[in-house]
């Protein structure tokens, strides 16, 4: 982590008590061409989805120098920073919009989901820690905390995160999803399932609240009860790709070959167009196979 009394000008660290003086170096970088905010932000989205990650923070630092303490470019450029796994130079720009006073929800947010997936725990709860205390942690702050803590099987500290959440009022659908997907990798299936529970009974369910818990009780071996919230959630009309799938790979399992054949036989058409697909994707997989052999048998 770089010194916290460090910011960039035009990419040279400099300390916050020294400005630049003419025996400093000036690093010219390309200039915008003209470009306002809006293309500037395009143009660095586009540069990402294709992961030129160089190109995508060159730009943003120019951004940077042509429009100062604007908080969107600096937190697209953390954002450029934890994508491309380079966490170091993420909290040096983290930390600089902090400086500056312009550090938001959104920089505090990247940062810690940043932390959580690199399994830096206690540096993610340290950020999460000090966004309470200035009072701006948000549903989305706790969210991320809690799946923060469910990658690194601290489930007990996830769920006293949730609890606080819902003692606020704040917790909503992501929430009750982030602790029964939490659950779910330590293998505790019953508080999953208990939690699944609350989050349909106070309307806090979606479909990946019951794709989650399919995935868990299919990972248990509980094909039966995995069978169960499959047929409530065609049932309900939300049953997707994801769902099958779930459902597929519970039954594949326990090697149960002829429940996956009358699954496929009865999916929608659409369902099996995307099934097809990913069979295709990994056709090397012999659960791939069958669904592929499964499919040609329909027609």
């Amino acid at each position: 982590m770089a010194p916290k009394h460090q910011r960039f000008v035009s990419g040279v660290p400099i300390s916050v008590n020294q400005q630049p003086s003419a025996q400093q170096p000036f690093v010219h970088r390309s200039p915008l061409h003209d470009l306002n905010p809006p293309q500037i932000t395009t143009k660095a989205k586009i540069l990402m989805r294709q992961r030129q990650w160089e190109e995508a923070e060159k730009i943003l630092k120019d951004a940077i120098d042509a429009y100062p303490k604007n908080p969107f470019f600096y937190n697209m450029l953390v954002n450029v920073h934890c994508r491309s796994r380079r966490i170091a130079d993420a909290r040096n720009v983290f930390d600089e919009a902090v400086m500056l006073g312009i550090a938001d929800v959104v920089t505090y947010n990247t940062m810690i989901n940043a932390y959580g997936k690199a399994g830096k725990v206690a540096d993610a709860r340290e950020l999460f820690d000090e966004t309470e205390r200035k009072g701006i942690a948000d549903v989305v702050m706790y969210n991320t905390m809690i799946n923060a803590y469910g990658k690194a099987g601290e489930v007990a500290d996830a769920r006293e995160l949730f609890d606080e959440a819902v003692m606020l009022g704040i917790a909503n659908v992501m929430t009750y999803n982030t602790m029964i997907n939490a659950y779910k990798k330590a293998g505790e299936v019953a508080d999953a399932k208990e939690l699944f529970d609350e989050a349909v009974k106070n309307g806090s369910a979606n479909v990946v609240t019951y794709n989650t818990m399919i995935n868990a009780y299919g990972k248990a071996g509980v094909v039966a009860d995995a069978r169960e919230l499959f047929d409530e959630a065609v049932m309900l009309g939300i049953a997707n790709m994801v769902t099958y799938n779930s459902m597929i790979d519970a039954y594949y399992s326990k090697g149960m070959f002829i429940d996956i054949d009358g699954l496929i036989a009865g999916a929608p058409t659409n369902i099996r167009a995307e099934l097809e697909l990913l069979a295709k994707e990994n056709g090397g997989a012999d659960i791939s196979k069958h669904i592929q052999k499964a499919l040609e048998q329909l027609g």
